[in-house]
């Protein structure tokens, strides 16, 4: 008997098991017609449609981060509370944040969803609460504007949400200008991390662990790519921020060097969050690590999706629809050719 093609593997790892119950059956069933479905929804998803669930997505994970933060380890509220009120705001914002993912999972652009204006408000209300976290950690931090900016992706992706989940007919001015205040959100959050990086601020130390760490640099050497990292963070903050004001619709040259610095914030943004589980997480302590390490990278993935977002948004649709960001709806925006 020969090996089985391709076909039949594939008919195979989708066969259920024998020798189950009539339960577990039926609980095969309904993840193949899930998996199923969500195959179908991503193969059917136009160009916004798919830039829409990179922001939704990002927003379910940054919810998900901050509730199991919340829910496992300790926020910075002891400076506010102390003994069981601390242990009540604690679970109360932590459950908050669980619902609010849920929220964010739930709701779909244009308003398609049930009780959109429901969903709307308990994300509102998630926003409301991740900006009251980011001024507790920049207090935290001797009020450095820096460290607040630096959260500016991770309120702003579930304010896109919100603004992408509003009907068409009222949506509004929200809509037409998402994309302008995607680019700024990014930059200001590429400039928050520049100043820590070049040594503006007190460069951390967890920042020179990591590299070391995962790259196996010494510590002068790392100081040094911290160092490249961060002006090359003030590059990619200059060109959104330009992006946003202004376009040249002629220069084509401008807009490839654009594609690749959007390309590069991405790429550094999925790197540098998906460090913090790979140089945390210790095999001999790897609840204990992984538990922390999970929620640090999970608040940050949002920093590769959102530039990957706007990349999507821009690449190959012709300048003069990035000239024109701001003057029609988002979904308008061609998304390639």
């Amino acid at each position: 008997m020969g090996f089985p093609n391709s076909t039949q593997r594939g008919r195979l790892l989708l066969r259920p098991p024998e020798r189950n119950s009539a339960s577990a059956l039926g609980c095969w069933s309904v993840v193949r017609r899930s998996a199923k479905r969500a195959a179908q929804r991503l193969a059917s998803m136009t160009r916004s449609s798919f830039q829409f669930f990179l922001l939704q997505l990002a927003a379910v994970l940054v919810f998900w981060g901050r509730a199991w933060q919340h829910l496992v380890h300790e926020p910075p509220y002891r400076a506010f509370f102390t003994g069981e009120a601390l242990e009540c705001v604690r679970y109360g914002v932590g459950g908050l944040y669980g619902a609010c993912a849920v929220a964010a999972l739930l709701v779909r652009e244009g308003g398609g969803a049930a009780y959109p204006r429901v969903l709307r408000g308990a994300l509102w209300t998630g926003a409301v609460a991740l900006t009251g976290l980011a001024c507790l950690y920049c207090l935290e931090h001797n009020g450095r504007v820096g460290q607040l900016i630096e959260y500016a992706s991770q309120v702003g992706c579930v304010v896109f949400v919100i603004l992408l989940s509003k009907e068409r007919a009222t949506s509004g001015a929200g809509p037409r200008l998402v994309l302008r205040m995607m680019c700024v959100a990014v930059a200001l959050t590429f400039l928050g991390h520049g100043l820590y990086a070049v040594g503006y601020y007190e460069t951390p130390k967890s920042f020179v662990d990591m590299l070391s760490r995962g790259l196996g640099l010494s510590h002068p050497l790392s100081k040094s790519v911290l160092l490249v990292a961060g002006l090359l963070d003030f590059w990619v903050a200059t060109a959104l921020v330009w992006a946003a004001a202004s376009w040249d619709a002629d220069d084509k040259r401008n807009a490839t060097w654009f594609h690749a610095t959007l390309a590069y914030a991405a790429v550094w943004g999925f790197a540098t969050a998906l460090a913090r589980v790979v140089t945390i997480t210790r095999i001999e302590l790897f609840w204990e690590t992984f538990s922390i390490g999970h929620f640090e990278t999970m608040v940050r993935l949002v920093h590769g999706l959102l530039p990957l977002a706007i990349l999507l948004s821009v690449r190959g649709c012709g300048h003069a629809a990035v000239q024109n960001i701001g003057r029609r709806p988002i979904a308008d925006v061609p998304i390639g050719r």
